[in-house]
């Protein structure tokens, strides 16, 4: 058996809960709810251990076959794998005591018809405003006049959010550092331990703004950057004058060790400098450079202006193009988005868990389903009114929660498949957009008939 060598990231936390765990990046911003025996696995990694070793620690603490345990070890190091690092040789000790993990958990993962007791992540919408009209984004053009969440009720919601024992913090929406809080916000947030990680387009990350987010207590962050020249990046973002910006912006972050995403959509219109983009982000030294096309993420809106988006042979050229990058840069962590993948197969079933394990929280303090659902039939209420914790699953929340579990809602198609309790339709707001029902078959879903279970 070889040698399993990995520890648990000093950035990463694990939380334990009534009947489940909750592990955290705070670099990254990765945020998982995870079995109390995941969270027994990750403990006992010190750079060590052999993968036999493992699973015969697993197997007897757990009353299983050998070879059973040592399947499911080996698929909780893939799965868990952003919250771990390379070690050279034996820790000292583990970070986490094994035996604090050995709890009853539940039993089915949390899901719409199993929500967690308590949310374990916040989004806050802290403005609806963007110095940036991308060509490709999925929010569109904001032609009402951009509001800012208050400075106070921001900080009341992040406040209450940790008394319940929230993790992890995002922010959802537009571009957060136009808010003129940001910095005091991001200290709110890290000083009460959660994670965060939320993405910027780059152009106002000034100087002074970086020193502001690194003494809030800002570890990383994600960037939006799709080309590698002036021309093209102002002809996308539909903005003047940015570009050296952007760049400056990320190299102040380098400079201080914020960790660095950059996020790169890639359309026909920059499908052919996505070589020299990847080539340019890797010699900037960006810690995980992630390349996808036009609508990548599953919750992401359809943008209206779609005659940019790859057809299959661009797609198919894209990933070759990312591939045969990561090889030629085997020390960075370059990955290809690829918004159909979740629906290959049986094995891929995604669906929307924001409403069963956190809140989002728009800038006028409407609790919704996500960033991109505004219909005041599917709030779960309004912070200026009430206390998150009575929102949370309190009977706006629930009746949501409910129609997205009810079969009898749902279009025949999803009614008569036996994935149905494990996707609920998948994206509610694709579905909104593209068949015009919120709980219409996510337009992705290759059908009932494909998705059937594996071991059925």
């Amino acid at each position: 058996m070889s040698l399993i060598p990995f520890t648990l990231s000093s950035f990463a936390e694990i939380f334990i809960r009534d009947n489940y765990c909750t592990v955290v990046h705070h670099q990254k911003g990765n945020v998982e709810i995870i079995h109390p025996s995941e969270a027994f696995i990750l403990s006992l990694l010190d750079g060590a251990l052999t993968e036999e070793d493992l699973a015969l620690v697993f197997s007897g603490t757990y009353g299983m076959p050998l070879d059973a345990a040592a399947s499911i070890t080996s698929v909780v190091i893939r799965k868990l794998g952003h919250y771990l690092v390379r070690s050279h040789g034996a820790t000292e000790c583990c970070r986490y005591d094994p035996l604090t993990f050995l709890f009853p958990g539940f039993e089915k993962q949390p899901n719409l018809d199993n929500p967690l007791p308590k949310p374990q992540m916040l989004g806050l919408a802290l403005t609806t405003g963007c110095n940036f009209r991308c060509r490709y984004c999925s929010l569109g053009v904001n032609t009402a006049a951009p509001r800012n969440m208050d400075k106070d009720l921001a900080l009341r919601i992040i406040n209450e959010a940790a008394k319940l024992g929230v993790v992890h913090a995002s922010f959802g929406g537009w571009e957060p550092l136009l808010h003129p809080d940001i910095s005091e916000i991001v200290s709110a947030i890290t000083s009460r331990g959660m994670a965060l990680l939320f993405s910027t387009n780059g152009s106002l990350l000034s100087g002074q703004m970086v020193d502001g987010l690194v003494k809030a207590g800002l570890k990383g962050i994600q960037v939006s950057i799709d080309a590698p020249t002036a021309e093209m990046h102002h002809y996308i973002t539909r903005s003047d004058n940015t570009f050296d910006k952007v760049i400056s912006g990320i190299e102040r972050l380098k400079a201080r060790g914020v960790w660095i995403k950059t996020r790169s959509v890639i359309t026909s219109l920059n499908l052919e400098s996505v070589s020299s983009l990847i080539d340019m982000l890797a010699d900037m030294d960006a810690d995980q450079i992630t390349i996808g096309p036009q609508h990548s993420g599953s919750c992401h809106v359809r943008c209206e202006n779609s005659a940019d988006k790859l057809d299959p042979t661009g797609l198919e050229s894209l990933q070759k193009m990312v591939t045969e990058k990561a090889a030629q840069y085997p020390d960075r962590e370059i990955i290809y988005g690829d918004p159909e993948k979740p629906w290959y197969g049986p094995d891929d079933v995604v669906f929307c868990s924001h409403p069963a394990t956190g809140m989002m929280v728009a800038a006028n303090g409407d609790v919704q389903p996500c960033e991109f659902i505004h219909d005041k039939y599917l709030l779960s209420g309004n912070v200026r009114d009430s206390a998150l914790e009575e929102i949370w699953l309190g009977p706006d929340h629930r009746r949501f929660l409910e129609k997205a579990s009810n079969p009898e809602l749902v279009d025949a198609e999803c009614k008569r498949c036996e994935r149905l309790q494990d996707c609920h339709t998948g994206c509610f707001n694709l579905s909104k957009i593209e068949r015009g029902d919120y709980f219409a078959k996510d337009p992705r879903c290759p059908g009932p008939d494909r998705m059937k279970k594996t071991n059925a």
